[in-house]
């Protein structure tokens, strides 16, 4: 089918990968609606190998019931001309409130940053640019800062969904969703019954889950990857190893999505899917130049990753980078096989925190 829009605006997306040579956008739809949505990310999953890890995520998340955005797969053509396979999602917009929650046209939504502040909580923007300086928002950080206890956090902020996320980011080894900083936002939800209104905290962003980057290792305790000392919030709630509520959510996550069960069969399924896709959008055409992408004066290696670096990271093959800051100076990192991190967090998971793992037994 052919849906003709007749007024969007199209910007260049993302932040760090705007680095890369190709690039991500954003589609806001001015008059009518694409897939149903208003607001739409093509993002190029530059960083990922198997281009696998944020449809996985997201798929766990909504899985979960966590409020989270959906995501899919999508060729992309400029004029007729291909500019590759890109992940295509919503974004946490006016409309995907609407749609989660029945709020329309809210005034209440607010993307994080680090940037936009240095509070120990959160630092956020409202996502209507008319409206600066929200005092809404300071007075939820005020809030914050003279909150000691979990019963008074719990009267305006959403307890039980950022322990779930918690918990959540521990089994995808999450590292780039820090709290206080970005690939965050947050929401407050006014119950026009009770009259009482709730913070509630938002993710995206999942490119760099599954043993991406920042020396990953599957066989790290919880309090040492995710506990955030810096932050009240973690210290107020005691998000520790020790916490059974936090144990509770880990446990629930394994049985429900987080299970190798249902997750080794799910990645070859998306794998043969797209498979012909990535080689398409991963082969040299004859001048040797790839589809969508635009030379930059920097090199990075993650410009480059092949078909076959799609076939075995996928899987369980480590992939090695060495990332050139000059001719002769570069740092190393690497990236884990999807399968192998999903295997051995899983196994490692079950055995610390003594979790009846049978279900899965022949993961263990």
């Amino acid at each position: 089918d052919v849906t003709n829009i007749s007024k969007i605006k199209f910007t260049i997306g993302g932040k760090y990968t705007k680095n890369f040579e190709k690039l991500g956008y954003n589609i806001k739809i001015k008059k009518g609606q694409l897939f149903e949505r208003k607001q739409l990310r093509l993002r190029s999953e530059a960083v990922d190998p198997s281009f696998l890890r944020e449809k996985l995520a997201y798929d766990i998340c909504n899985l979960l019931e966590l409020p989270s955005l959906s995501s899919n797969f999508a060729e992309v053509y400029f004029n007729d001309n291909y500019m590759g396979l890109f992940a295509i999602r919503d974004a946490f917009k006016s409309q995907w409130i609407e749609y989660t929650f029945g709020e329309k046209s809210t005034t209440h939504l607010y993307t994080c940053d680090r940037n936009y502040g240095s509070n120990q909580f959160f630092n956020c923007i409202n996502d209507d640019e008319e409206i600066i300086d929200d005092p809404t928002f300071k007075a939820f950080q005020d809030r914050l800062a003279k909150t000691k206890t979990r019963e008074e956090l719990e009267e305006f902020f959403d307890v039980n969904t950022f322990m779930k996320w918690q918990a959540l980011k521990y089994l995808f080894g999450s590292w780039d969703h820090i709290t206080n900083a970005h690939n965050s936002a947050l929401y407050m939800h006014h119950n026009t019954i009770t009259g009482k209104d709730t913070w509630i905290p938002l993710l995206y962003d999942f490119d760099s889950e599954f043993g991406a980057y920042h020396k990953p290792k599957t066989e790290r305790e919880f309090n040492k990857e995710i506990f955030d000392d810096s932050n009240p919030i973690f210290h107020i709630l005691n998000i520790k190893e020790n916490n059974e509520e936090i144990l509770g959510y880990m446990k629930e996550i394994m049985e429900k999505a987080f299970n190798p069960k249902k997750l080794i069969p799910r990645i070859d399924q998306l794998k043969e899917f797209i498979g012909p896709y990535i080689k398409k959008d991963r082969t040299p055409d004859a001048d040797g130049h790839l589809a969508g992408r635009v030379k930059r004066v920097n090199y990075k290696v993650e410009d480059y990753f092949t078909y076959n670096d799609f076939l075995d990271n996928s899987e369980f093959t480590t992939i090695n980078l060495k990332k050139y800051q000059s001719e002769k100076v570069y740092e190393e990192d690497y990236i884990l096989g999807l399968k192998r991190w999903i295997i051995e967090r899983f196994k490692y998971t079950c055995k610390t925190y003594k979790f009846d793992c049978s279900y899965a037994k022949e993961y263990l």
